[in-house]
């Protein structure tokens, strides 16, 4: 086989793994595998404009506005039951480093502006060693949000909650390596005007 020939294979063999989507920075495809358990115990987020307290209405002096954090759980194994990655030895957990958050709804009372809550590079950091179970919680509706016209709007009656979803892609690496991997995770977000304890 010459060389021209040898050329054209490889770069169709690899056009081919572009198109079906394989990548090296995808974590299913690494030495050991971290996944996302569950995000938020598994249900949806009800984010709220404001929480009235226990009194059950607003105005009263137990009034707050709620800041909304989530647990996300996470669980590393080895990538098939052939490999042998001893406890606290090298490759023998995964530490996330940071994670990116992107809005995405069909909801026709969404706001336009909801993208811009999305969030590229945001902080988070936890170890999750082999066949173990590691939780870190993230920031998905900041005060700066709850602030926002749109947010405000819902919570006065002069427009109409709605669900989104938030979609993460949490970004780290295998202990001994610095190559990124990035781990996907969803939650779906009810956002409406006012909750009460």
């Amino acid at each position: 086989m010459n060389s021209r020939a040898l050329i054209t294979i490889m770069a169709l063999v690899i056009g081919l793994a572009a198109l079906s989507g394989c990548g090296d920075n995808e974590s299913e495809l690494q030495r050991l595998v971290c996944e996302v358990e569950s995000v938020n115990a598994g249900v949806p987020l009800i984010s709220a404009a404001l929480n009235v307290g226990s009194d059950g209405a607003p105005g009263g002096g137990d009034d707050y506005v709620p800041i909304d954090f989530v647990p996300v759980v996470f669980r590393s194994r080895a990538l098939n039951s052939s490999m042998n990655i001893p406890e606290d030895g090298l490759y023998s957990s995964f530490i996330i480093t940071g994670y990116d958050l992107t809005w995405t709804t069909t909801d026709p009372n969404a706001p336009a502006t909801l993208s811009d809550f999305n969030v590229s590079g945001g902080m988070a950091s936890v170890q999750v060693p082999i066949e173990d179970d590691a939780v870190v919680t993230v920031l998905v509706a900041p005060l700066e949000m709850k602030e926002s016209p749109w947010f405000q709007a819902i919570l006065n009656g002069s427009a109409s909650a709605f669900s989104a979803s938030a979609q993460f892609v949490f970004w780290g690496h295998v202990s001994g390596t610095d190559h990124q991997v990035g781990v996907p995770a969803g939650l779906m977000v009810n956002f409406i005007g006012a909750v009460a304890d």
